[in-house]
């Protein structure tokens, strides 16, 4: 069912921001440039603003970082429980693998 609209909505571009919101419009599909924005336009804010998407993001990304820090930390403690003399730097500096492991394992 087609719901019948009455109401409009009016507001000025510039001749570039028409040459995008075209582009855009052909791109995304619509019948119109009136179908286009309106669509854009009754979108979640958060959708349209990139907002909360980059939030998530940032967010995602830093699990990825403590993800590959603690790999990084049970790599290092293999290394030292399987051949210590392979092992980087001093035996203090090969203790520390095992402490942080302990450590995040309690």
């Amino acid at each position: 069912m087609i719901k019948r609209r009455s109401r409009v909505v009016s507001f000025r571009l510039s001749d570039e921001e028409y040459e995008t919101m075209m582009e855009s419009c052909l791109t995304h599909g619509s019948r119109g440039i009136s179908e286009y924005a309106r669509s854009a336009a009754c979108r979640p804010a958060e959708s349209w603003n990139g907002y909360r998407r980059e939030a998530e993001l940032e967010n995602y990304i830093q699990k990825l970082r403590n993800r590959v820090e603690e790999l990084d930390q049970m790599v290092r403690h293999l290394t030292w429980v399987l051949d210590p003399s392979r092992a980087l730097g001093s035996a203090s500096a090969q203790e520390a693998p095992m402490e942080a492991f302990n450590e995040h394992h309690r």
